[in-house]
């Protein structure tokens, strides 16, 4: 027989290469998905566009790249595949579940990979969760229900919370603008994990709403988010009450009033006022009050621009105390949940 012509050779060389190098990619993925817990997706109701967004962010993820996952994170999330992340990691001087620093960690870096465009597209009308769990990190993916609106796109919890309208019962709903006006009142570190989860949680899983007409006679509502003891929102138990008194049940701070319209099935929201804003009941309580005139417009500048930033900064909750002392309950106990699990 006939030596192989040196081009023939050459393929057959360069065959192998390829050959050589797909047993060596291939070879490495098995051991990464051996040593590395995998992601596994739980879709409740989210659109496909939004779940692919996830996805590619996801698939650009690699535990073994230390410019996004230091040596001590990579360990304890191969520890976490042969052997579950029921364990505590030391974080600076406090030990923390592994699994709860592992979600906050990877949340983060996820929604930092999501192009700013995308983020500001979906967020926070979607929500991303992670459960690190045996073996694997769970990842689920809501999103608020939508329909066409007089004035734009409604949203609205899958348990249609409803709102008693003059004897008729109205599914709540938002508006883009009351939504962003929130989360800049409320929850301004919405673009992290752990605000996004927050915020999301006020427009899906709250369920308790009152009707509350505001000072010049605009329909409207209010409604409150609960005060988590080790977080911010205790503060607002310390500060206003004097601190937590009762072991059952829960306490509640009120988070604002909502200008609201009535468009078909639901009372949609406008917009989001803070406590003591021009029109809410606090500013109604500082006209009515007996203070000097000047006191009066004094009082009423200075919560002009006051929301939840402000006071986490300062530290100073005298207005939201004084409008609780005047009359207009800004933390209240309640033996009913106003919100319900997230899954």
């Amino acid at each position: 027989m006939s030596k192989p012509s040196e081009k023939k050779r050459k393929k057959q060389k360069k065959r192998k290469k390829v050959k050589d190098r797909r047993k060596l990619a291939l070879d490495r993925q098995r051991e990464y998905t051996e040593a590395f817990p995998q992601f596994v997706f739980n879709v409740i109701n989210s659109p496909p566009e939004f779940v692919e967004c996830i996805q590619r962010a996801i698939k650009s993820i690699d535990f073994r790249d230390t410019k996004l996952f230091s040596p001590e994170e990579a360990e304890v999330l191969k520890f976490g595949k042969l052997h579950g992340l029921g364990v505590m990691l030391r974080v600076g001087d406090v030990l923390v579940p592994a699994a709860v620093y592992l979600a906050f960690r990877l949340g983060d870096i996820i929604l930092s990979l999501i192009p700013q465009k995308e983020l500001i597209r979906w967020f926070p009308f979607h929500d991303v969760q992670l459960l690190p769990t045996d073996r694997s990190i769970q990842v689920i993916l809501r999103s608020l229900c939508q329909r066409p609106g007089r004035h734009g796109t409604i949203y609205y919890s899958r348990h249609c919370p409803t709102l008693d309208i003059d004897g008729q019962r109205k599914v709540v709903g938002f508006s883009r603008h009351a939504i962003e006006k929130t989360c800049k009142r409320i929850v301004p570190t919405w673009q992290t994990y752990g605000g996004l989860g927050d915020a999301f949680a006020l427009f899906e899983q709250c369920i308790y709403f009152e009707r509350c007409d505001l000072h010049d006679g605009q329909l409207a509502f209010t409604f409150f988010d609960q005060c988590a003891k080790g977080f911010f929102s205790e503060q607002y138990v310390h500060e206003v009450l004097g601190g937590w008194d009762k072991d059952e049940g829960h306490y509640y701070y009120r988070v604002g009033y909502c200008p609201a319209e009535i468009v078909d099935d639901f009372v949609v929201a406008k917009t989001l006022l803070f406590p003591g804003y021009t029109n809410t009941p606090e500013f109604r309580t500082v006209l009515q009050s007996r203070l000097p005139d000047w006191r009066k417009q004094n009082l009423i500048v200075r919560v002009q621009g006051l929301d939840v930033s402000e006071i986490r900064e300062t530290g100073d909750f005298s207005l939201i105390k004084g409008f609780h002392d005047d009359g207009v309950p800004q933390v209240i106990h309640s033996d009913r949940p106003f919100f319900r699990r997230p899954f």
